[in-house]
């Protein structure tokens, strides 16, 4: 309801950002993978599965906006075009947080003119996992934000909309940010041991 997402936008939004900085911070590995992918592209394009309000590529994009601060401020423009496609099953929740995205834009705007122009947002409203057939998957990082500890029990949910995302790894690949409940670790790791009994992926080193 309207009520309990104005709620999040007044008190728990800036508290998840920060969480989710906070992390961007410990693994700057995975910054660096997808910024140089869009380098090398041309496009920072970020997607971020189970978005809600988009809290989690709103502080992506906020960490990288520091990263090129010194660089943004030399040319005064960012480096390449970022697009942001979030996908999420409550429509109002995505637009509530698309509304709050270009407000945040036209404040940045102020200090950089062009940023509007080469920042474009797309909004997906379905099930996470139920993706459809022409879904680029083409991505310099996937985000998983508080997504799978919210998520259907089904494992065939899991199978169905985390496989594509293994299968075609772009950029820095995938980063899953959820919390340390046992449940979730549980069912993460029942995925992991069924797809490497399939022969699906290999283990790393």
């Amino acid at each position: 309801t309207a009520k309990f997402r104005s709620s999040y936008f007044l008190y728990f939004l800036a508290l998840q950002c920060a969480k989710f900085l906070t992390l961007f911070d410990r693994y700057p590995l995975a910054i660096d993978a997808a910024l140089a992918h869009a380098r090398k592209t041309g496009l920072l394009r970020v997607l971020d599965v189970g978005a809600g309000p988009g809290t989690t590529s709103v502080a992506f994009f906020f960490h990288v906006f520091e990263r090129l601060a010194t660089e943004m401020n030399e040319k005064g423009r960012i480096p390449f075009k970022i697009e942001l496609h979030w996908i999420d099953h409550n429509k109002a929740i995505l637009d509530d947080g698309k509304i709050f995205f270009e407000r945040l834009l036209g404040e940045l705007g102020e200090l950089y003119p062009d940023l509007e122009a080469d920042v474009n947002l797309t909004t997906d409203t379905r099930a996470w996992w139920q993706h459809p057939r022409d879904f680029n998957y083409e991505a310099s990082i996937v985000l998983f934000g508080n997504v799978l500890n919210e998520s259907s029990r089904d494992p065939r949910a899991f199978q169905q909309g985390l496989a594509p995302f293994f299968r075609k790894p772009q950029g820095a690949g995938i980063l899953m940010i959820e919390p340390a409940f046992k449940s979730a670790s549980q069912r993460l790791s029942k995925i992991r041991n069924e797809w490497l009994s399939a022969r699906e992926f290999q283990p790393s080193p």
